[in-house]
C-alpha cells in the first residue's frame, strides 16, 4: 500500500471529528497532506506565497461540511501514487453523484490557510517529552517553513470556517482557516540509512 493510499484509510479509520455549533472543526488524529506552511509555488499558484495544506476527510464528514458550503474536493489515487501523477481532482458532489465507483482510491480533503499575517495568526505546537514530563512549545512562525519537511504524528488541528465572496455561483463558499495545530514533529532525515534512522540528532 503506498503512502498516499495509507493515508486514506487513516483518516477513515483514526481521525475523529468534531463539528462545533459555530462550524469551527477539531480533528484528533489528524491526517495532513501537501503541507506548504513555507508559502512555496504550485502548480496551482505558480507566483507563490500562500501558506496551506490539506486535511483528510472522511466521508462523513466531508458531506457535512459540503453541506455546509465548505471547498470540499476528491482526487483520484492510483493504489501507487506517483508524485505529480495527472489524475482527476473533482468537488465533493461531483464525486458524489458521477465518479464514487470509478476512482481506484478517492482522497477526499479540503485545504486549510495557514494566515500567518492575520489579526489572529493561528498558534501551532511541537508536543514532546523532557524528563519524563509531557510539554508543549510554540513553533515561532519563522520555523514554520520546516514543518514541509517533518514529519507530523499525533495532530490536532483546530479550524474555522471563512465565508471568502471569491465564488460568484457561491456567495456562501467557504474556506477552513487554521485556529491551532499540535503535533509531534520530527525532521525527515535522508541519508541515514535503515541502522540509524531511528536517532535523534541533538546539537545542531
Amino acid at each position: 500500500m503506498s503512502r498516499m493510499t495509507d493515508a486514506i484509510m487513516n483518516a477513515e479509520n483514526v481521525s475523529e471529528y468534531s463539528i462545533l455549533f459555530n462550524g469551527n472543526m477539531t480533528v484528533d488524529n489528524a491526517v495532513i497532506v501537501w503541507p506548504n506552511f513555507k508559502g512555496g509555488p504550485t502548480d496551482a499558484n505558480p507566483a507563490g506565497g500562500k501558506q496551506t495544506f490539506c486535511l483528510v476527510l472522511s466521508e462523513e464528514t466531508a458531506a457535512r461540511l459540503a453541506n455546509d458550503n465548505w471547498n470540499v474536493k476528491v482526487k483520484e489515487i492510483k493504489d501507487e501514487y506517483i508524485r505529480g501523477e495527472k489524475t482527476r481532482t473533482v468537488s465533493f458532489q461531483d464525486w458524489y453523484n458521477l465518479y464514487r465507483d470509478e476512482f481506484e482510491n478517492s482522497l477526499i480533503y479540503t485545504e486549510i490557510v495557514v494566515n500567518a499575517g492575520g489579526d489572529n495568526p493561528p498558534q501551532i505546537y511541537k508536543a514532546g517529552e523532557f524528563n519524563g514530563e509531557k510539554i508543549m512549545a510554540p513553533v515561532p512562525k519563522d520555523r514554520w517553513a520546516e514543518l514541509d519537511n517533518s514529519m507530523l504524528s499525533n495532530v490536532t488541528v483546530t479550524v474555522h470556517p471563512w465565508k471568502h465572496g471569491r465564488n460568484m455561483k457561491n456567495p456562501e463558499a467557504k474556506k477552513g482557516y487554521l485556529n491551532t495545530l499540535i503535533a509531534k514533529i520530527e525532521p525527515i532525515v535522508s541519508g541515514l540509512g535503515n541502522t540509524y534512522s531511528d536517532y535523534r540528532i541533538v546539537g545542531e
